[in-house]
């Protein structure tokens, strides 16, 4: 039997919120400079943050975890940025990436 996917959890505080922004920032300066995944370890991420690991793995059970948490964020970005122009004076590009994106979400969307 599959063991279940460990999420990422929500914090409910502002000084949680707080705390969690600062992890995600930090994890993603740490794969800007590295320009790769290859290292990236909670401990580590936890450790350039200064925050104690518990804290890091309240929030994020695994890397993989914190990983789809950047990854969602950054799509809702990119997606509100591309709805704020209109559909009918978006660039062909812009086009292209919010159909692509709609496709997109509607596949994440079923396969959860």
């Amino acid at each position: 039997m599959a063991e279940p996917k460990k999420v990422s959890r929500e914090p409910r505080r502002d000084k949680g919120r707080a705390r969690r922004d600062l992890l995600l920032e930090t994890a993603k300066d740490m794969i800007s400079e590295d320009c790769s995944l290859e290292g990236l370890t909670l401990q580590e991420i936890a450790k350039r943050a200064g925050v104690p690991r518990v804290s890091l793995y309240y929030f994020f059970p695994s890397v993989e975890a914190l990983l789809e948490t950047l990854y969602c964020e950054a799509f809702v970005q990119m997606t509100n940025e591309l709805a704020e122009t209109p559909f009918d004076r978006a660039t062909p590009w812009q086009k292209l990436i919010t159909r692509s994106s709609t496709r997109h979400v509607l596949t994440m969307s079923a396969i959860r």
